[in-house]
């Protein structure tokens, strides 16, 4: 397959998946910080329901073997998706983005944004081949794989059909669902809308990525990084992925041109210093972890991969500390004094 075949195939899933997270308002970071700060979750509703949307839209394509399509995951390096979640986690709060918003907000006029992309590639790429590759490697040593030498997904750990566990998950996170409001982030798409469009792009993802090489579906980390090796090496470095996040930026300034939302949005120098640092982080620590909010929470929970469900978990509980450090922490010792002294 020509270089210009995969540029096509990753365009014809980034462009309807940039327009589709720019009229939903999508970011993680978001997501948690209005859940944990406001109580308010139609964000965090929205990427539940694309998860459970993909992981029923993927056992039917996995089992009817669709495009030629079968299950692949993150290796189970226990130990690096924990680290490097927690770190991400955190991170991401200071970038005041996830890896995917820092793509899609570049199409939105967002300067700042593209500070914490770059920073992102750059940490990828010392990462995954540059002076950290070694740390990577050694974090990712400790690895959990199963007797049977099955993929480390939790129904091949019990040794059960996926539907045994993906009907249960869909009917109590369904029920969750059935009972929130209709609402939305920023006057965005409604959590129903951008939760059932942003799952079936995700799904589709992977038939459309399966040709070129890209087993997997939409992920950031191993897309954004060889930006900075074909630097030195040339674009046939690039891959499906790199392709699919390049057009990101296309369908948000689509998105946002028809809504009358484009403007240009430029960080003056103690944002632009946090946010490229941060993306620097984030770009690292996703590396070391295998994958990010996008690569493990939207495309990996729903293949019940053990490396995303923990990868996941830590993202969160990082987020969670990361927002305690940034905004509660400094709310509570206003308000009461606590810790001042």
């Amino acid at each position: 397959m020509t270089l210009l075949q995969v540029a096509l195939l990753g365009t014809v899933i980034g462009v309807p998946l940039g327009y589709a997270m720019q009229r939903t308002n999508l970011c993680f970071n978001s997501a948690y910080r209005e859940a944990l700060l406001r109580r308010k979750t139609p964000l965090l509703r929205a990427i539940l329901l694309a998860i459970l949307v993909q992981m029923v839209g993927l056992a039917l394509i996995f089992g009817f073997g669709v495009g030629g399509v079968s299950l692949n995951v993150v290796p189970f390096f226990w130990l690096a998706a924990m680290v490097g979640g927690f770190v991400f986690g955190i991170a991401m709060v200071y970038a005041e983005g996830c890896s995917s918003t820092v793509w899609y907000r570049v199409g939105n006029g967002n300067m700042g944004a593209l500070v914490t992309l770059v920073g992102f590639a750059v940490g990828e790429a010392i990462t995954s081949f540059g002076f950290l590759r070694g740390f990577r490697e050694w974090l990712q040593g400790p690895q959990i794989t199963l007797d049977s030498g099955a993929q480390p997904t939790l129904p091949n750990a019990l040794g059960i059909n996926p539907w045994l566990l993906i009907l249960p998950i869909v009917l109590v996170a369904g029920w969750w669902l059935a009972r929130g409001r209709p609402g939305s982030y920023l006057g965005g798409w409604d959590w129903r809308r951008a939760g059932l469009i942003l799952g079936l792009i995700g799904a589709i993802a992977w038939v459309v990525a399966w040709p070129t090489g890209w087993h997997y579906g939409v992920g950031i980390v191993g897309a954004t990084g060889p930006f900075v090796l074909a630097l030195f090496e040339g674009p046939q470095v690039l891959n499906w992925g790199s392709f699919m996040v390049l057009a990101l930026p296309v369908g948000a300034f689509i998105a946002a041109w028809r809504t009358k939302q484009l403007r240009w949005q430029v960080p003056d120098v103690p944002s632009t210093l946090r946010m490229g640092t941060a993306g620097l982080v984030m770009g690292i620590s996703a590396t070391l972890a295998g994958g990010c909010n996008i690569g493990h929470t939207f495309t990996g929970v729903p293949t019940l991969a053990f490396s995303s469900l923990t990868a996941t978990l830590f993202i969160f509980l990082g987020a969670w500390f990361g927002n305690y450090l940034r905004f509660m922490r400094p709310r509570r010792i206003k308000l009461y004094g606590v810790g001042a002294k």
